[in-house]
C-alpha cells in the first residue's frame, strides 16, 4: 500500500532489480568514486570550475592548523594534488580546524579525501565504513571506506569542524561521518540539512523541477541528515565558532 511505498522510499529499499553495490574502499584509486558518480554528476551538474574551493590555509598561535573551504571542489588538478597539498602544510601541526562554515557542498571525492587523511586508516587495520549513498536511477549503492592516505595523515590528532547554518551537503556529508566517528568536535550551528542528492529536469524553457534521487546515510543506524541538519557537539553562533574552537583546544593544552 503507499504507506510501504512510502517506508521503502525513505529506507532507499527497491522493488525492482537486485541492487548494485560500488565498494570505495582500500584499493580504490582517489578518484574512482569520481568515476562511480560521472553519471548523477552529469544529471545534478558539477562544482564550480573557477576556483579550488580552498579560502585559507594557515597555522595560528599555538601550532593549531587551519583549513577554509567554500566548496569540496573536484577540480583540484590530478587525484585532487591542490588539496593534498593544503593538508601536507598543516601535517606537523598539533590540532586541525576544518572551517565549513562557508562551504555549501562539492564533490564526494574530495571528501573522501579529506577524511582519509584525518582518519590515517592502515592496511592490515580493521575496515572502516564511513558512509553509503544510494542513488535510485541506478538502483545502486555506494559503500565509502576509508583508505590509506598516500602521504603523512593526520591520525590521532584532534580535529574540530566548524559549521554554521550554510554549512550544506557534502559539507555536511563530512561533518557527519566524522561526528559519527567520533573522529572530530563540531562546533558551531546547526547544519542546512541537504542530505539527499539531487536531480533537474527540464520542464519547459523556462522551468525545470529539481527532486532526490538518493540518500546518504549511517549504515549502522540508518539515519541521515536530510530537513534536520548535523547537530553541533558545542552550540554557539557561527561567528563565534572558530574562536570557541580555538578556546577549547587552548584550554586543553593547559591541562596537560
Amino acid at each position: 500500500d503507499m504507506a510501504d511505498d512510502m517506508e521503502k522510499l525513505e529506507l532507499g529499499e527497491s522493488s525492482g532489480p537486485a541492487r548494485k553495490i560500488v565498494r570505495i574502499s582500500k584499493g580504490s584509486e582517489e578518484n574512482d568514486e569520481q568515476k562511480s558518480m560521472k553519471p548523477i554528476r552529469k544529471m545534478i551538474g558539477g562544482p564550480n570550475k573557477d576556483k579550488s574551493g580552498i579560502e585559507e590555509v594557515k597555522i595560528i598561535s599555538n601550532n593549531i592548523g587551519y583549513l577554509k573551504l567554500s566548496m569540496f571542489n573536484s577540480r583540484m588538478g590530478p587525484d585532487g594534488e591542490v588539496m593534498i597539498n593544503a593538508l601536507q602544510e598543516l601535517s606537523e601541526t598539533d590540532e586541525f580546524i576544518l572551517d565549513l562554515r562557508e562551504c555549501k557542498g562539492g564533490d564526494g571525492s574530495m571528501v573522501h579525501l579529506v577524511q582519509n587523511y584525518l582518519f590515517g586508516w592502515e592496511e592490515g587495520e580493521k575496515e572502516l565504513l564511513i558512509v553509503e549513498i544510494y542513488f535510485r536511477p541506478m538502483n545502486e549503492t555506494i559503500k565509502r571506506f576509508a583508505k590509506a592516505y598516500k602521504g603523512k595523515s593526520y591520525k590521532g590528532k584532534p580535529v574540530y569542524i566548524l559549521t554554521s547554518k550554510k554549512t550544506g551537503s557534502a559539507a555536511e556529508d563530512m561533518t557527519f561521518s566524522m561526528q559519527n566517528h567520533r573522529r572530530a568536535m563540531i562546533v558551531g550551528e546547526t547544519t542546512a540539512g541537504a542530505g539527499h542528492p539531487t536531480s533537474f529536469h527540464k520542464l519547459s524553457d523556462n522551468l525545470l523541477f529539481m527532486c532526490s534521487i538518493g540518500r546518504t546515510y549511517n549504515p549502522l543506524t540508518n539515519k541521515g541528515w536530510e530537513s534536520i541538519g548535523v547537530k553541533p557537539d558545542i552550540a554557539v553562533p557561527s561567528e563565534d565558532a572558530l574562536e570557541k574552537a580555538t578556546e577549547l583546544i587552548n584550554k586543553s593544552k593547559t591541562e596537560l
